[in-house]
């Protein structure tokens, strides 16, 4: 909406806003975090039907993610040595923090390419996602890989849904009933 003013007869914006709408599949997904404790689930509990690839989940949870409608959680795939991690390990004399389980961790990650953080044979599993993250944070060795595996609505988004959201287009949306229910709850709930 435009209006003209007396000043400079010029087109002004009388209010400007951004509706960016999701599509489909996008919106199959924030529904059903509607309906999980605190609009938080993994990968798995919100997949918009069985024939979707989880892959195209992470896609379009990242995807939602950079218009700030999720906040999500990544799990390390794999790591990889860095060239920090190669040159200590190569030193004739080792420092003496180096403890027996980072060594461990060490020529794990140097032996292949990239290595799944299960293959190292650490545990409790704690104790060696503890390590990884000191080692990561030395420089000695680095993630190769991670993928989305939790993923939370934000405020922004539940504001979306409540005031902006509209479907466009032409057709039909085919919603099941408990994507119904869990947008009908959210409404009840957040409006007074």
């Amino acid at each position: 909406f435009f209006c003209f003013t007396p000043e400079g007869m010029g087109l002004y914006p009388l209010f400007s806003f951004v509706i960016i709408n999701m599509d489909i599949q996008e919106l199959k997904i924030v529904l059903k975090l509607l309906g999980q404790k605190d609009y938080t689930g993994t990968i798995t509990e919100i997949m918009p039907n069985h024939k979707i690839k989880v892959s195209t989940v992470r896609n379009l949870c990242e995807k939602l993610f950079n218009r700030q409608y999720l906040d999500i959680e990544e799990k390390i795939v794999t790591l990889k040595i860095t060239s920090a991690g190669k040159k200590l390990l190569q030193k004739k004399k080792l420092p003496e923090e180096l403890n027996p389980l980072v060594l461990t961790i060490l020529k794990a990650c140097a032996e292949k390419n990239t290595v799944k953080p299960s293959e190292i044979k650490i545990s409790p599993a704690s104790k060696r996602n503890e390590l990884i993250e000191t080692l990561i944070e030395k420089g000695w060795i680095d993630i190769a890989e991670q993928e989305i595996y939790q993923v939370s609505l934000t405020e922004e988004a539940q504001e979306f849904l409540a005031k902006e959201f509209l479907p466009e287009g032409n057709g039909n949306i085919t919603l099941s009933k408990q994507l119904l229910i869990n947008y009908l709850f959210f409404m009840r709930k957040y409006l007074p």
